[in-house]
């Protein structure tokens, strides 16, 4: 049985072997401690017993969009009511995410993705926006982004340092409802 939680400092050195047994681009234990720190991470380890299986770690921006949509008019022509509407959308950026290879193809990964989806729905957003970066020769990991609702939006050149690597930028939408909206073409790479 797997357990999603919060990442918390004592997984750190769990999750810094992972990152590299996973090729991740390399964060230090420093670097994880100040993203557990601040109000707007969105990341989560998953347990099986004592091991950690897995790991996301994100950042959450929240956007309120206000519209004027309603206007009363009385019989003198003055404005009687005038409503509001606020849109909320969100942005989720993933910086890393990785699953222990014994515990890959089991629904770990696409967990840790709909977990941090789940919580940013409890800010009633009309639409969320997930972007992640990817090594362009990291094959296995674009096929599980696609099964996965992200498409292919653009390439950056040049986006790894270590070896040096382009990256390939995937998004993925999704309404207030939870479901999957827009599916964007993909980059012919």
């Amino acid at each position: 049985m797997i357990d999603i939680r919060q990442l918390e400092t004592s997984d750190i050195e769990e999750i810094v072997q992972l990152q590299l047994t996973n090729n991740l681009d390399w964060w230090k234990p420093r670097d994880y401690e100040k993203e557990i720190e601040r109000e707007d991470t969105l990341s989560y380890v998953a347990k099986s017993k004592e091991t950690t299986a897995g790991f996301i770690v994100s950042r959450l921006i929240i956007y309120e969009n206000h519209h004027n949509y309603k206007l009363k008019i009385d019989s003198q022509n003055k404005v009687k009511q005038l409503r509001t509407e606020i849109e909320t959308e969100i942005e989720i950026e993933i910086y890393n995410i990785a699953v222990e290879k014994s515990f890959q193809k089991q629904g770990i990964g696409t967990t840790l993705i709909e977990k941090v989806i789940q919580k940013s729905l409890e800010s009633n957003p009309s639409l969320i926006f997930v972007w992640l970066e990817v090594r362009a020769s990291n094959s296995s990991a674009i096929s599980f982004y696609l099964k996965n609702g992200f498409g292919k939006a653009y390439q950056r050149k040049n986006f790894y340092k270590h070896p040096p690597e382009d990256a390939i930028v995937m998004k993925k939408t999704v309404t207030n409802n939870g479901e999957n909206f827009i599916k964007l073409e993909n980059l012919q790479t």
